[in-house]
């Protein structure tokens, strides 16, 4: 009888290491979400876009994610606030501090902008 107990506390031990390991190398977004959207709670996002206008977003983690809230503002889905420059601080940023974001076909944009700056400090 008593090897059934522990048979049963070894199985038991088993499966939660293997619960804990997968909750922590392989969170699921949902959980991952939750716990930034409680932790950070609504931020505001300031974008400048192409015709230099600053726009204000609010975010929350738990409606969006990264890439899901990009494709929203990309598609208009989400509403912004316009703003005044006088009311946020902005940094000019000089020539020499900007990546280029042209992409090299075989790789990422990341991957492009690090082989441009390289490329400039050779040169240099």
């Amino acid at each position: 009888m008593t090897n059934y107990k522990e048979l049963f506390i070894y199985f038991f031990i088993i499966v939660l290491i293997l619960v804990f390991v997968y909750l922590f190398f392989y969170t699921p977004q949902i959980i991952s979400d939750n716990i930034y959207g409680i932790s950070f709670g609504e931020m505001q996002i300031i974008y400048m876009n192409e015709n230099k206008k600053l726009l204000s977003f609010i975010l929350n983690h738990k409606d969006y994610d990264g890439s899901l809230f990009a494709n929203h503002v990309r598609k208009g889905l989400i509403c912004s606030k316009p703003l005044k420059e006088k009311d946020v601080v902005t940094y000019d940023y000089k020539p020499h501090q900007c990546l280029s974001n042209k992409k090299i076909l075989q790789y990422s944009k990341f991957t492009s902008s690090v082989c441009d700056l390289l490329n400039k400090m050779m040169k240099k």
